[in-house]
């Protein structure tokens, strides 16, 4: 699969105010590089599976995207949730061409925990979402 599904996240997430307010430019594909600054967003393909018809390909693609949203230190428990929040305004129901991606729609599929790592103080509040696209 190509990597269009990641080009909307990133679209989406960099072009949203309430998303950047927060983050800046901390925007990663798959991890955040170590001594990233905080907070920050990474994303990362999760699973994907194409729509077929009878003896052809639909020419649909569903992704799923794992969203993460860090805040550093025992004190930032609520700035990942709020930059949780924030990504998923700037997601949810999103339609239309989307940096040159025809976007059917993306779903929101999971509100997941807020994990704490405790040898490096951070937080990870991690969503699931669904990006179905036409190729």
């Amino acid at each position: 699969m190509t990597a269009s599904a990641e080009k909307v996240i990133y679209h989406l997430l960099s072009n949203a105010s309430g998303v950047t307010n927060l983050v800046s430019t901390r925007i990663y594909p798959a991890v955040l590089s170590q001594g990233a600054a905080f907070p920050a967003v990474s994303y990362f393909r999760v699973s994907g599976n194409r729509h077929w018809l009878m003896g052809s390909d639909a020419g649909i693609v569903h992704q799923r995207m794992q969203v993460s949203s860090w805040s550093q230190g025992v004190e930032n428990y609520l700035q990942a949730d709020q930059v949780a929040q924030e990504v998923r305004k700037a997601l949810q129901r999103q339609r239309g061409t989307i940096n040159g991606v025809e976007v059917i729609d993306i779903l929101q599929d999971g509100d997941g925990a807020i994990i704490f790592e405790d040898e490096i103080e951070v937080y990870q509040a991690i969503s699931d979402y669904q990006v179905i696209y036409r190729e």
